[in-house]
């Protein structure tokens, strides 16, 4: 399980009930985040309520993307929360970005 449980901590990974640092987060104020393939995607920051930030973890680089439809139109980002095909839009978030 991970946990990014403030502005000013790290995201963690909680094992065994201990939790290890993965990374520092350069996105304040993020209300939601999914980790996929060493990417974590972050949902909104202070600043930036509706934006997507995508950050390499081991790298520390943050990015903010704009996710599309395979015709290049802007997609509308709407909070929520859930499992399985939110792994899959993480995903698909990741490949279409890093693959540029």
């Amino acid at each position: 399980m991970y946990a990014y449980y403030y502005t000013d901590f790290p995201l963690v990974r909680i094992k065994n009930d201990h939790a290890e640092v993965v990374c520092q987060v350069p996105v304040a104020g993020s209300s939601a985040f999914a980790l996929s393939g060493g990417y974590a995607l972050f949902s909104g920051s202070y600043k930036k309520r509706e934006a997507l930030f995508l950050l390499h973890v081991k790298e520390g680089n943050v990015t903010e993307v704009e996710p599309t439809d395979e015709n290049g139109k802007p997609l509308e980002i709407r909070n929520g929360s859930g499992k399985g095909i939110h792994a899959r839009f993480i995903q698909l978030i990741c490949h279409k970005f890093l693959d540029n």
